[in-house]
């Protein structure tokens, strides 16, 4: 479900889509000025999209149902590299434990004359919430590389796999904040998606898709051009040929006001996903979530990041 208003106070239009990544395309497909998203998808190259759109709003429609394998490949290894250079977090789970003294007493053990024959399950101390909301900001320059902007995603994932593997359970939302895209008082555009939800099996396709470049590029930036024209932001007026989107704005890894209107589980911990487009910066942000997430004397995004 799409959920859109013009937020005066945060000063700026705001799309959130609550269905994932593909209601988000289909509304694209649906609402973007047709002809100038047929030529910005069918001129595209492997080098800005990632991968091509040679049928146009044909090929975008199913690009989801039919993921790319190479960028899922390529992502897979990232993510195993990425993995090899971050902490484990502390297994939260439930374990069974063995005693002589406490628990349900196993009939097998006792019969066998095993001292510890009585059984107990006991839960991992945890000093911070279970349920984590991972917020990634897919915002990035021309001057990004669809590898480079790949490996942000796959960092992302990883931190995902390394507290689910540990107990924890994670949703993942992905954000823009774009400015100078629209005229006051309504200058800049926010749109936020949910990509996986608590308890649901990560999706390595989904949030492969959902964090390249293609999406942000065919998908997110097409998207302001919805708005009515006579709203744009004058000093990027549109062309006024038919061919061609107003792909206007600059995107930050800045979120304010928007904050509030993330798709996001009551009383979940927020911890965002610092974005850039650096290797090692990355790896650190990677690094500052895992311990954000397990270790509750680190400020946490609401109180300092945002």
């Amino acid at each position: 479900m799409l959920k859109y208003i013009k937020d005066l106070e945060a000063k700026g239009h705001v799309w959130v889509f609550t269905n994932g990544p593909q209601e988000m395309v289909d509304f694209c497909c649906d609402r973007v000025h047709t002809p100038g998203l047929e030529r910005h998808l069918k001129n595209a190259s492997t080098g800005w999209h990632g991968r091509t759109f040679e049928n146009g709003i044909a090929d975008l429609r199913l690009a989801f149902k039919r993921p790319d394998k190479d960028a899922r490949h390529k992502v897979e290894e990232m993510i195993r590299d990425i993995r090899k250079e971050l902490p484990t977090p502390t297994d939260i789970r439930r374990k069974r434990s063995w005693s002589s003294e406490d628990g349900d007493v196993d009939v097998d053990r006792a019969i066998r004359g095993d001292g510890e024959y009585m059984r107990d399950t006991k839960r991992a101390k945890r000093i911070s919430p279970k349920n984590i909301a991972v917020v990634l900001n897919i915002g990035n320059t021309g001057m990004w590389t669809p590898e480079q902007i790949f490996f942000r995603g796959a960092a992302a994932v990883a931190c995902v796999d390394l507290l689910e593997e540990a107990g924890y359970s994670c949703e993942v939302t992905v954000w823009n904040h774009a400015q100078s895209t629209h005229k006051y008082p309504y200058p800049s555009s926010f749109v936020a998606c949910k990509v996986k939800d608590c308890h649901q099996i990560a999706d390595i396709d989904m949030l492969t898709g959902a964090t390249s470049a293609w999406f942000f590029r065919c998908v997110v930036m097409p998207m302001r051009d919805i708005i009515n024209r006579d709203e744009r932001y004058s000093k990027f007026s549109y062309r006024g040929s038919h061919d061609y989107l107003s792909l206007t704005g600059s995107s930050h890894d800045y979120i304010g006001g928007f904050a509030k209107h993330l798709d996001v589980t009551e009383g979940i911990q927020l911890i965002r996903f610092k974005s850039s487009n650096n290797r090692n910066a990355i790896i650190q942000s990677a690094k500052k979530l895992l311990e954000a997430a397990t270790n509750p004397d680190v400020e946490k995004l609401e109180d300092s990041i945002w």
